[in-house]
Order: C-alpha cells, then sequence, then structure tokens
C-alpha cells in the first residue's frame, strides 16, 4: 500500500550499497529513487514501448541498420503469429525508408550514430515543421507508424499526400 515506506526502505538500501561500492541497476517507472552521487538513464516517453526500439549500435561492426531490422522482425515472430513473407517484405521496406528519412544509412555506419528524442522534443520539432532537425535523432515507432499511414494515403489517393 502507498505510503508503508517501501520507497524509503529501497533508498536506504541503496544508499547502504553506493558506500559499499557495490554497482546496481534499478529500473524506477516512478523515478523516485535516485540519489546523488548515481547516474541515471530516463528511458525514452518518445515510444509506447518506453524505450525507442529503433535505436542503434553505431559500431560500424555491430551489423547496423540490417541487423536492428532483422531483430525487429525476429521479435514479431517469436512472439506472435509469424509475418507471412509479403508482410515481412513490407516492413522491411517501411524501416529502411525510416532510416533512411532520418539520415541513417545502411552502408554508412557513421550514420548510424544518432541522438535520443524525447516525446517533448519530437512533439515541437513537428509542430514547428523543423523536420531536418529530426534528422539528428533516431525515428521512432510513431515515425514508422506516420510514414506508414501517409504510404498508404499515398497508394489509394495519390502521391500528392505523400511527402
Amino acid at each position: 500500500m502507498s505510503g508503508t515506506g517501501k520507497s524509503h526502505q529501497a533508498k536506504r538500501l541503496i544508499s547502504s550499497a553506493i558506500d559499499q561500492g557495490i554497482q546496481i541497476d534499478i529500473i524506477d517507472v516512478h523515478n523516485e529513487l535516485h540519489q546523488a552521487g548515481t547516474s541515471s538513464a530516463i528511458y525514452s516517453e518518445a515510444t509506447r514501448l518506453g524505450y525507442n526500439l529503433l535505436s542503434l549500435n553505431a559500431n560500424s561492426h555491430s551489423g547496423g541498420i540490417r541487423r536492428r531490422i532483422n531483430e525487429i522482425i525476429g521479435m514479431i515472430n517469436s512472439t506472435s503469429r509469424q509475418l507471412g513473407s509479403k508482410q515481412e517484405t513490407a516492413l522491411r521496406h517501411l524501416l529502411n525508408d525510416v532510416y533512411w528519412l532520418n539520415g541513417c544509412y545502411d552502408n554508412n555506419p557513421k550514420s548510424w550514430q544518432k541522438d535520443e528524442i524525447t516525446e517533448e522534443i519530437r512533439t515541437r520539432l513537428l509542430n514547428n515543421h523543423e523536420y531536418q532537425a529530426l534528422k539528428q535523432y533516431y525515428p521512432t515507432i510513431d515515425d514508422l507508424i506516420s510514414y506508414a499511414d501517409r504510404k498508404i494515403k499515398a497508394l489509394y489517393l495519390g502521391h500528392q499526400c505523400f511527402h
């Protein structure tokens, strides 16, 4: 129950671990356990997943975009009904296009290094039509969905709505 001292006790345990030089990782969905002298990472709110599935490993030997797309498709196939060959091909093309639109090129590992974006920054840039500034960030699932939606509309209505 709320107010029973769970967070207080957790902070004491964390403090004790820090004093002993023990490294611990904490997933704190309420962001109440951070303490001075510790580092923290805030999961991006730019995706419904809590982190950006489209972030890349910028190491040139990591496999980059191709590997990430294979991982995403593998995750889908292992956690739900497997994609058909046409579905997989379509998703592969959509993901490649979204990376390309954000300045991530499969044959250029230097382009794989981007910043993470927050929902606040993404909303501001989109509202101000600062599309070029989005290229400094990794694309997000919302970018993928928006792009797929524009592609579908373009197929039905013609290319006038696809830009």
